[in-house]
């Protein structure tokens, strides 16, 4: 299996494993980049995965289970309970996925959850729950410290982390496009408008 995220200018591959033999590849790429909305083709998809170091072996010994997918909206969503320090409801806290919605492709969403529950744990050791409202203003002071969710995205740093590896370059990326036949987008919104 190739390495978890591969990234090249304008586009991420992320692998993600799954039970019985299967995973997943999600190919990221801006929702602005049109030169890319062909990798919505099978045939293109396949021609661009073949280029990143690590996908034959896992290509040619898997089936793909369903046609490509298209997500859009990954830009991550903090919901807070505490606006103005005051608190919007009271003897609730919103952990995890409830708390925030993150990039999926970023795998921080588990973590996150994990990092709630132990502060909600330490808040809950020291605040009482009979005190709905120190509860909730308690655990909001701890909340937009935990890693994960931003307020402003960081530029990328100059190495990349552990688990990735360097993509083709876009020029290459192009091209297998191309010679796919894929310069225009197929049409797969069933009469939706185009992104």
């Amino acid at each position: 299996m190739p390495n978890a995220v591969a990234h090249t200018e304008g586009m991420s591959l992320v692998t993600i494993p799954g039970d019985n033999d299967t995973w997943g590849w999600s190919l990221v790429t801006a929702a602005n980049d049109k030169e890319l909305r062909a990798l919505r083709s099978p045939a293109v998809r396949d021609r661009v995965l073949a280029l990143f170091p690590g996908t034959a072996e896992s290509r040619a010994a898997g089936i793909a289970l369903t046609d490509v997918q298209v997500l859009s909206g990954l830009e991550d969503r903090q919901r807070r309970l505490v606006v103005d320090d005051v608190p919007v409801v009271t003897g609730l806290v919103a952990v995890g996925d409830a708390w925030a919605c993150t990039n999926p492709t970023l795998g921080r969403g588990a973590t996150i959850g994990l990092l709630h529950v132990a502060a909600l744990r330490d808040v809950l050791r020291a605040v009482r729950t009979s005190d709905p409202e120190k509860l909730v203003r308690c655990f909001a002071e701890d909340a937009p410290a935990m890693p994960g969710v931003r307020e402003k995205p960081e530029a990328p740093g100059p190495g990349l982390p552990r688990n990735t590896a360097e993509g083709p370059r876009r020029a290459d990326v192009l091209a297998a496009v191309r010679e796919s036949g894929g310069c225009e987008a197929p049409d797969i919104s069933g009469g939706a408008p185009p992104l």
